[in-house]
């Protein structure tokens, strides 16, 4: 609804979600990013919108929602000294200091070496 309210889309799309995503589907070119979607598959179904013109991205720990994808990735965790760079890089700190390099560490193990997470919490 909020994309809809953003896009100027007619007044009559905005009655709901369903009609929403029937309008989305009917644009040229589309991207929809469900970021974390770990509910079932049922859930996240109620909000693809119809056809193949656009394009959605699924981030989930949930393997079942690879059924209702066209393909799928899977993102391992990083090694440890990977991901204590990436975290360093995206917050902009020194990692040659031991000490942000044993709090790098810690964050890496609680984000569990995910990629996007590091890369989001860092920036944070």
């Amino acid at each position: 609804m909020q994309i809809a309210k953003a896009k100027n889309a007619p007044k009559e799309v905005m009655h709901s979600p369903g009609l929403v995503l029937q309008w989305i589907s009917q644009m040229p070119k589309w991207l929809i990013i469900y970021d974390n979607a770990d509910g079932s598959c049922s859930v996240v179904e109620k909000f693809l919108p119809p056809g193949g013109e656009g394009n959605i991205l699924i981030t989930s720990r949930n393997e079942e929602l690879k059924r209702v994808a066209c393909s799928s990735v899977n993102v391992l965790a990083m090694e440890e000294e990977e991901a204590v760079t990436l975290f360093s890089k995206s917050a902009m700190l020194d990692e040659r200091c031991d000490d942000v390099r044993d709090a790098a560490k810690k964050m890496v193990l609680e984000l569990g070496g995910i990629p996007l997470a590091l890369d989001q919490v860092g920036a944070l």
